[in-house]
């Protein structure tokens, strides 16, 4: 055990006389390639306050001025000449069924109603949107609640059951149903001290 310890002592100057005469080129921090998207590039806005990659790989923006589908070489956006209702956007939320849900800022959720705005096919390329479908529109609009506040929505969620869950400027909503949302939406009760107790 000895003899072995000795031997690695004297083998430990030939390894930092070896790491000392590796490259410093090697050794320095590189930096990545970034690249700016603007509205030049075809971003809706330059404003962008979410992004969410869905299952398809496709990265979609919330901007002020739409929603941004980014396949890595283009965008494709859309907004009110779409459908979407308010133009300003907070959060996507793909749900497990397939289905796009959009927050808006002041126009409660929207839904992409469009099977032609994303496409199945393994190369994932981009189907551009016929005519017809621009001027009918690609959302459908659902209320959240009667109040302004309420119809400002910053964030979405899916849980297990399959609910859709809105956070407002006016609390806690639920969409019980999603493939039949028709005045399903109710708000949650706010959870008060005896509530927490219990």
């Amino acid at each position: 055990m000895k003899q072995r310890t000795k031997r690695l002592r004297w083998l430990r100057p030939f390894w930092i006389l070896a790491l000392l005469l590796i490259s410093p080129g090697t050794l320095q921090p590189r930096q990545l390639p970034i690249k700016i998207y603007t509205l030049a590039e075809g971003l809706a806005h330059d404003r962008v306050g979410r992004i969410v990659r869905d299952s398809r790989g496709f990265l979609w923006l919330c901007t002020a001025d739409g929603i941004s589908r980014f396949d890595g070489y283009r965008f494709v956006t859309y907004d009110s000449q779409h459908g979407l209702p308010n133009p300003s956007a907070n959060d996507l939320l793909e749900t497990r069924a397939g289905a796009y849900w959009i927050a808006t800022n002041g126009s409660g959720v929207a839904r992409l109603e469009a099977s032609t705005a994303v496409t199945d096919d393994a190369s994932r390329s981009i189907a551009p949107l016929s005519s017809s479908e621009r001027h009918q529109g690609l959302f459908k609009i659902y209320n959240v609640g009667g109040k302004p506040a309420t119809n400002r929505v910053n964030h979405l969620f899916e849980d297990r059951e399959g609910r859709l869950w809105a956070g407002t400027d006016d609390g806690l909503f639920v969409l019980e149903a999603q493939n039949n949302p028709e005045g399903a939406i109710r708000r949650v009760p706010r959870l008060g001290p005896t509530l927490l107790q219990s």
